[in-house]
């Protein structure tokens, strides 16, 4: 319709003119309230833009570089300062290729701005680019170094394991030789506890023996000594009243009297042996009697009363039942006395059997408790052994397992060693190269801002220019910088 080709016709050829001073807020406002004056208008300065005031603006866009603790604030102003020299040189550029080539174009605020942003985003982008390589190259030499590492742990653990396990095969030795040692006293004693076992054996045989002889003899007079004590025992007071009121005895009460002190060695004078019977211990005294130590000479003696027909209890009893009961005592003493001679040496032989046999029993039961304690030293012996063995055997298959681990290492060490070399010094570019992000960027993003509507010819100058800017300032640049290689 011809309303629609109307409003077409217009919107293609409409152009509005806006002017507007630099100085004051008027602009500002202006570009606040409609931000499309700066974005969809080619802008024409017909008075030069102020260099604080670019670089004011710059400071502003470069506020979140600043975040960066790598990038300090006197290197954000050495940046706003410089990208204030680019723009004016740009200017320099677009009156010198007008001038020559009649050739017009433009350097806008959009483009300064853009140049800023440009700067700022790939700078930060560069920054965290190289930050994850130089993090990624770090891990890796240090994943190298942990191996490195991990060979010469590796390499120690083998030593350790050899040394512990030659310790073992020492140890091993060591305790089989004790063992043996240990042995051959369990067969030393052994042989000896069996020797002692069958002298022991033997002389129990002979002192059973003997008892026997001894026993029997002594069996044989044991009722008759014992009934004569028992008779003795039976005197009454008045038995032994009847004895001593006798002023003139008659002669066998007198020579059983006599004989009776003669075996308890007291005077035998009639005064005297009254003195004796008024011993209230009389009877004590004779049932008391040692009756293992009278000696041969009282014995001899009297046996001149024993042998005499008349000394006999039967015609004693005639007289003195209590004379007659001492006499039947002395009999039993007398028999008892010579048997007790006769069989005095193999009563000794008794007594030294008795004292060999609890020695043999001694050293018996000592040489069996040294076998004990043998056979216990040789079970903790073999118990030991058996450990050292078992431990020798699980640190032999460490050995071969770590050999053959030090082995796989040391190939994949060898294997990986250029890598490693190649990280290295990847990693000493890379940091080179973050050191020269900020004007390889500033240079990079001034190009693309700047540098399309000009010749090759102005673009190597003008690049040459701006380096040298960075190099004025100490803004650092790549010393082999390229446009081409950077983007």
């Amino acid at each position: 319709s011809p309303w629609q080709g109307f409003i077409r016709s217009v919107n293609e050829n409409f152009h509005i003119l806006i002017s507007a001073s630099l100085y004051g807020e008027t602009l500002s406002l202006l570009c606040r309230e409609y931000p499309d004056v700066i974005s969809h208008c080619n802008l024409n300065y017909f008075a030069e833009w102020p260099a604080d005031s670019r670089t004011s603006i710059a400071m502003k866009f470069l506020k979140d570089l600043g975040a960066d603790k790598r990038v300090h604030t006197s290197m954000l102003k050495k940046i706003a300062e410089t990208c204030s020299a680019i723009y004016k040189g740009v200017l320099n550029q677009i009156e010198a290729l007008e001038a020559e080539q009649c050739w017009q174009t433009y350097a806008t605020t959009a483009s300064f701005i853009d140049m800023v942003n440009l700067f700022t985003s790939s700078a930060k982008h560069q920054f965290e680019q190289l930050t994850n390589r130089l993090e990624q190259l770090d891990t890796t030499v240090r994943r190298f170094s942990e191996a490195d590492q991990g060979v010469v742990d590796i390499s120690r653990q083998l030593e350790r394991a050899e040394r512990e396990l030659k310790k073992k095969e020492v140890d091993l030795e060591n305790l089989l030789r004790e063992s043996e040692m240990e042995r051959e006293k369990f067969l030393i004693n052994r042989e000896r506890f069996t020797q002692s076992e069958k002298e022991c054996t033997n002389r129990v045989i002979a002192t059973q023996e003997i008892l026997k002889d001894v026993s029997v003899s002594y069996k044989e007079l044991r009722p008759e000594l014992e009934e004569a004590l028992r008779e003795i025992q039976l005197l009454k007071k008045s038995d032994i009243i009847e004895i001593r009121q006798y002023a003139r005895p008659p002669d066998i009460v007198q020579q059983v009297m006599t004989a009776l002190c003669l075996l308890l060695q007291h005077p035998s004078d009639w005064t005297s042996i009254k003195q004796l019977l008024s011993n209230k211990y009389f009877i004590q005294i004779i049932i008391n009697f040692d009756k293992d130590h009278v000696s041969d000479e009282i014995l001899e003696r009297l046996q001149v009363y024993i042998d005499d027909p008349r000394f006999h209890p039967d015609n004693v009893n005639k007289i003195s039942g209590a004379c007659k009961s001492i006499c039947k005592w002395m009999f039993a003493i007398e028999k008892y006395c010579r048997v007790y001679r006769l069989y005095l040496p193999r009563h000794k032989d008794y007594v030294k059997s008795m004292n060999m046999e609890k020695e043999i029993k001694t050293e018996l039961k000592q040489t069996h408790n040294r076998l004990l304690e043998i056979e216990q030293t040789i079970r903790r012996t073999e118990a030991k052994r058996e450990k050292v063995f078992r431990d020798k055997h699980v640190l032999a298959n460490r050995l071969i397992k770590l050999k053959d681990k030090l082995k796989r290492a040391n190939f994949l060490r060898q294997t990986l060693e250029q890598e490693q070399v190649r990280c290295q010094e990847l990693r000493e570019k890379e940091s080179e190269k973050i050191k020269t992000i900020l004007g390889d960027c500033l240079i990079s993003s001034a190009g693309i801002a700047y540098l399309g509507p000009f010749p090759v010819r102005y673009r190597q100058n003008m690049l040459s220019q701006w380096m040298d800017m960075c190099w004025v300032v100490k803004i650092p640049v790549s010393p082999k910088y390229s446009f081409s290689n950077h983007l």
